[in-house]
């Protein structure tokens, strides 16, 4: 009997996302995580995996895209060079970035949104688990202003 069924995860579907390397990097750590993760996964919840290209107009068009598909949770993962630990991102801004971009050159990603989403996940708890599991993780109150905050955010505002 899966978890689903026994009501433990009532979740059925799940977006599970991560960007493609970019700068100096020959692999994302975002996606070999997601890799590794949905090697061990149970057969349920149903699981689809995407690999974002790392440019904000196609994130932001394949994310709308994907989430038109009702998913019940989606979760995405990112890499933050040189940083040590997990961070589960608790808060994205309404702003876009460009890499390489002065703070005044920022934008809105949505020009009717909030200024700010907070995820609903139990992401202390989350957390903590993953300490207790010798990993190191922190719960993090902002996701930058490029991509990972982008999708956060973006995910949000299409949901």
């Amino acid at each position: 009997m899966s978890l689903a069924t026994r009501g433990i995860w009532p979740m059925t579907r799940v977006l599970l996302t991560a960007f493609e390397p970019y700068g100096p990097w020959t692999e994302n750590a975002g996606w070999v995580l997601l890799q590794h993760l949905v090697q061990q996964l149970p057969s349920e919840p149903k699981v689809t995996t995407r690999l974002y290209p790392v440019d904000l107009a196609t994130l932001r068009t394949r994310l709308s895209s994907d989430l038109r598909s009702h998913y019940d949770v989606a979760l995405l993962l990112g890499q933050s060079p040189g940083s040590a630990r997990f961070a589960l991102e608790s808060i994205a801004v309404n702003v876009a970035l460009s890499a390489g971009a002065l703070p005044e050159e920022a934008t809105q990603l949505a020009a009717d949104g909030p200024v700010a989403y907070r995820s609903s996940l139990p992401l202390e708890d989350w957390s903590r688990a993953l300490r207790c599991q010798g990993i190191p993780a922190t719960v993090s109150h902002h996701a930058g202003t490029y991509l990972c905050n982008a999708a956060f955010y973006l995910a949000h505002y299409f949901a």
